[in-house]
């Protein structure tokens, strides 16, 4: 390869978002919010919480006398970087997420603070073992592989036998695993970058396919078959969708996953590693199955998404009044070069920006939005048989306060009837069903009775004989409730 082409290679590598957010006089402290405002395992913020959290670590920044801090508010800077393609919004605006060259940029800052060598005995092994895998799995001679694996199961037998027959187990120094956990760490750290690399790969060919798609000028039904054909091939037809797919069969295996999780908990909790960790490293470890799944199935739903948009895209297209648009824009074109010709430096057209005001009783203002018509998640079910039964409506009902409109109409039949030497307690509650007659419905019927004219409190007190819910009784003490010609005035 030349130099001048490795020249372009270099300029084209300057010239991304990731250089750009590393080179310039805001750098440092650009860097230093977003690592603030992005922990490790954080690659998304609500927008107005990001707004508000790099305002507060301006200000800070400012007030401690740093230089080159970037000017405007939280929201103005958060602005700016989404121009400058560190940043990106969500289809409903509310939510802020890192591209793939901001987390490069931050991991290359991570490795460049770090105080650890990366050059350590699991590392040159790790090494030595994944050439030998890749070459045994990848060599056309049948023969040659054949041999390797038998020396393989000849050695793994070996081992066996020596372990059964009580040999001593090799141990293996705190040291040595510490140092595999750290650079399982430094694999999974590049994982997110290149999730947000697919996804971001995916958007830009679903605009390239948009923007192909209404320059097309074939039949709709062409259109529509080819388009669909390559929307269903959106993850195949780059190299970047092509490997994600074939790592995305192994994320999406559970049981390799349980296992992946059940071998990070056993070697975190390796005698002699755990006092090494710190609490941040022992959470990053624990957090590596969360952080791959979550990634892996967040961006092949942004894939999704996506697919279906262009689907959604393709079939609500109108070929014909785009058409129309685009003959109406050329014919505007083919005046003005003839314009052109003809007019001075000068020359002006009176031209009416706006058209006349319509008469238009409602127009509609909101649009489908078929991003938003997304039913919610079902919620996961984390009872199982510890659920209790379901409780009915009129279950419920029996729980709750007093029945007011059955012991109104009570009150108001029984002072209807206009017979003396009648009360409540004795004459009205006991003929009540038993849903009506809880303990609470006495104090139901206290409450309606001080709002009545025709009904008071008399001397003495009366028992009131109730049913709970569940079918137990109780009685209660009252005082006496009677007509108002009956009533007895009560010096309290």
């Amino acid at each position: 390869m030349s130099v001048v082409a490795e020249y372009a290679r270099v300029m084209a590598a300057f010239a991304a978002p990731t250089m750009s957010l590393l080179r310039g006089s805001l750098s440092p402290v650009s860097v230093a919010v977003f690592r603030e405002a992005f922990p490790r395992d954080a690659k998304t913020k609500p927008v107005g919480l990001l707004h508000e959290l790099v305002d507060s670590l301006l200000q800070e920044l400012r007030a401690r006398g740093v230089s080159n801090v970037p000017e405007g508010d939280g929201r103005e800077v958060c602005t700016g970087w989404v121009r400058r393609k560190w940043l990106t919004r969500d289809v409903d605006g509310t939510t802020y997420t890192l591209t793939s060259y901001a987390m490069q940029a931050l991991g290359l800052v991570q490795s460049l603070t770090r105080d650890r060598v990366n050059l350590s005995e699991h590392r040159i092994k790790n090494i030595v073992d994944t050439a030998r895998r890749i070459s045994s799995e990848s060599n056309p001679d049948r023969e040659a592989r054949t041999q390797m694996l038998r020396s393989q199961i000849a050695q793994q037998q070996e081992e066996l036998a020596y372990l059964e027959a009580g040999g001593e187990m090799k141990e293996v120094s705190a040291g040595f695993i510490l140092e595999g956990l750290l650079e399982l760490q430094d694999l999974v750290s590049g994982l997110p970058v290149e999730f947000a690399r697919v996804g971001e790969v995916v958007e830009e060919m679903q605009e390239r396919l948009r923007a192909d798609f209404r320059a097309d000028r074939r039949s709709p039904g062409e259109i529509v078959s080819d388009y669909l054909d390559r929307a269903s091939q959106l993850t195949t037809s780059t190299p970047e969708g092509r490997a994600f797919e074939g790592a995305f069969n192994l994320l999406d295996d559970d049981a390799l996953l349980d296992q992946l999780r059940s071998d990070i908990i056993t070697l975190v909790e390796h005698p002699g590693v755990a006092e090494e960790l710190t609490v941040d490293q022992k959470k990053a470890l624990l957090g590596i199955v969360r952080l791959v799944r979550d990634g892996a199935r967040l961006t092949m739903g942004k894939i999704v998404d996506t697919v279906e948009t262009l689907n959604v895209f393709i079939r609500t297209r109108n070929v014909a009044e785009d058409r129309e648009l685009d003959r109406v824009l050329i014919d505007l074109e083919s005046a003005m070069e003839s314009w052109l010709q003809t007019a001075g430096p000068r020359a002006t057209v009176q031209v009416d920006l706006l058209p006349e005001v319509l008469e238009i009783e409602y127009i509609r203002e909101n649009f489908y939005d078929h991003t938003k018509d997304i039913p919610f998640d079902p919620l996961e079910d984390e009872v199982g048989g510890d659920r209790p039964p379901a409780v009915s409506a009129a279950e419920l009902r029996r729980q709750g306060g007093p029945r007011l409109v059955e012991l109104r109409a009570a009150l108001d039949t029984a002072t209807s009837v206009g017979a003396a030497g009648w009360t409540v307690g004795a004459n009205v509650f006991p003929r009540l069903p038993d849903e009506a007659r809880r303990p609470v419905d006495v104090l139901g019927i206290m409450q309606l009775v001080t709002d009545r004219d025709d009904l008071g409190r008399a001397h003495g007190f009366e028992e009131y004989a109730t049913r709970r819910p569940d079918g137990s009784e109780m009685v209660l003490r009252a005082p006496v409730l009677a007509p108002m010609a009956e009533r007895v005035e009560i010096d309290d």
